[in-house]
């Protein structure tokens, strides 16, 4: 009786053991920089920003390249090729998502810089997420802006009402977020969007969108899971890589 007890024991504290390893491997040791985007201190961040169009790649390719295989025509046979030909339209497909990663991305920094400039933007930051040896792990980029720009871009609406958005002058939109795969899950991606609130203290509420459609599920669970709320779906004005028509909610979270 003894010699089981002892060996319960064992192995309770074995069990125990495996999950405290477990749960550090689950953990990833990170800091968040916040900096102001500025037009006239742009070039002293440029260094900073040159790592991230790969996290953008690494992060959404994955993502994108299934979508693209299932919606393009010139795709739908492909399967029934050789592996030889196979293996060059997947380099093609790649080579093509990747380019319009880095045409959204130079875009998007582009209009950020061109906002501010004319005063269309009340402010821009960008969070970026490293480990202890100072790699980037994911960024966000947010813009200060009136919810009601982000409206005109609402072509259609699917579900949901813009009715009850107004705007309050302490909102702040999610440009694009970005975590290197491998890290996904692990806290960096909340702590990214929420260092909004330890840096601007004037801003209420978050807003961003995200594909609707089910291929996104992961996706809009983590954001419900942050604590963002679905106000509504739609089909919007964009060009960014992957849209093929998509639809796209908009999410609202609102400080405690």
């Amino acid at each position: 009786m003894k010699k089981i007890t002892k060996l319960s024991i064992i192995s309770i504290v074995i069990v125990v053991a495996l999950l405290v390893l477990w749960r550090i491997k689950a953990t990833t040791n990170f800091t968040i920089e916040w900096h102001e985007i500025k037009p006239q201190t742009f070039s002293q961040l440029k260094p900073l920003l040159e790592p991230l169009p790969a996290i953008t790649r690494q992060a959404f390719i994955p993502a994108v390249k299934p979508y693209t295989y299932a919606n393009d025509p010139r795709l739908a046979h492909i399967a029934e090729q050789p592996a030889e030909q196979q293996s060059l339209v997947e380099q093609k497909v790649v080579e093509g998502i990747t380019q319009s990663l880095q045409n959204d991305w130079n875009k998007k920094i582009t209009n950020t810089l061109l906002g501010l400039e004319n005063n269309e933007l009340a402010a821009a930051y960008i969070a970026i997420a490293y480990d202890s040896a100072h790699k980037p792990l994911g960024f966000a980029l947010f813009k200060e802006t009136p919810i009601s720009e982000e409206l005109k871009k609402l072509v259609s609406l699917t579900q949901g009402s813009s009715e009850h958005i107004l705007n309050t002058h302490d909102e702040i939109f999610v440009d694009l977020l970005a975590v290197l795969p491998d890290i996904q899950g692990k806290g960096v991606g909340k702590a990214l969007l929420l260092s909004v609130l330890n840096n601007c203290p004037h801003i209420k509420k978050i807003y961003l969108r995200t594909f609707a459609d089910d291929a996104n599920k992961k996706t809009q669970g983590f954001y419900e899971h942050v604590g963002f709320t679905c106000l509504l779906t739609g089909t919007w004005e964009s060009t960014d890589t992957g849209d093929l028509k998509r639809e796209k909610s908009l999410y609202l979270y609102q400080r405690p």
